[in-house]
């Protein structure tokens, strides 16, 4: 269910052909109120529309027909020169717009701007970065408006055509539609993402450091303290080579840290 099918007389969101460049996304400092509901012009539709409704049964709530959120329309909307809410004959019940959310649904986060012309918005695209099945794109000034306003939230993806579900504290708290984009552009935006992800540097390899070379006085030493018999037995359990004098067998016990 999305809110197109809902508001049928609004219209959709144009997808986008074209991209003048693909960007590291990044959050708008602040709320642009006068463009996040665009001005009508249409003679039915003139001004800034918005529906307002329940949600959660009881919760007021309030969309654009592209976005949702489960709250009073904000103070600054009703401000805005030409706002008008639609008058129905009953309070709109969103509840059937809220979709089920299977286990296992990827959390997605705004990775790149899809940046926009005269014609089209400027779009963001969502991803977990594990599968390209879990991605989406949502214009961009509706992401940044949850954001802004719900710090520490959760984009959760149920599907690319199903409706962005926005949850703060494990509840939902919005509704954003999707917005198609063409694969070229997609693929463009994955590179993006991956150039502007910094690689993570591998730990330096362990390196075991040289042998200690055996000094002329510890040699002196275990030419003195071990007879020829007691350093074979020595060279034996370590695994070296028994045969050879008593100098050989001390340096060669020496390397292997049998002797100090």
């Amino acid at each position: 269910m999305d809110m197109s099918e809902f508001f049928p007389d609004l219209p959709q969101v144009p997808s986008i052909d074209k991209a003048g460049w693909i960007i590291k996304y990044e959050t708008a400092k602040r709320i642009v109120w006068s463009k996040l509901v665009e001005k009508r012009r249409w003679p039915s539709d003139a001004g800034i529309k918005v529906h307002v409704g329940r949600i959660h049964y009881s919760q007021p709530a309030w969309s654009d027909g592209f976005m949702l959120e489960a709250a009073e329309v904000p103070t600054p909307i009703k401000k805005l020169k030409g706002y008008w809410e639609s008058l129905d004959e009953k309070i709109k019940d969103y509840n059937h717009l809220l979709p089920d959310i299977p286990p296992g649904s990827p959390e997605v986060k705004p990775l790149a701007t899809i940046v926009g012309d005269k014609h089209h918005p400027d779009v963001v695209y969502l991803s977990d970065s594990t599968d390209e099945r879990h991605e989406i794109c949502v214009q961009k000034k509706y992401a940044d408006y949850f954001v802004i306003r719900y710090p520490g939230l959760r984009f959760i993806m149920v599907g690319p055509t199903t409706s962005l579900v926005v949850q703060h504290k494990r509840e939902i708290v919005g509704l954003i539609m999707p917005i198609k984009v063409d694969q070229d552009i997609l693929e463009r935006a994955r590179h993006v993402v991956e150039e502007t992800v910094e690689p993570v540097e591998p730990p330096p390899p362990l390196v075991k450091p040289p042998p200690e070379k055996p000094t002329i006085d510890a040699i002196a030493n275990a030419e003195a303290k071990y007879s020829a018999t007691t350093l074979r037995d020595m060279a034996r359990k370590a695994g070296i080579n028994p045969y050879g004098d008593k100098r050989y067998l001390i340096k060669q016990l020496i390397k292997a840290g049998e002797l100090k």
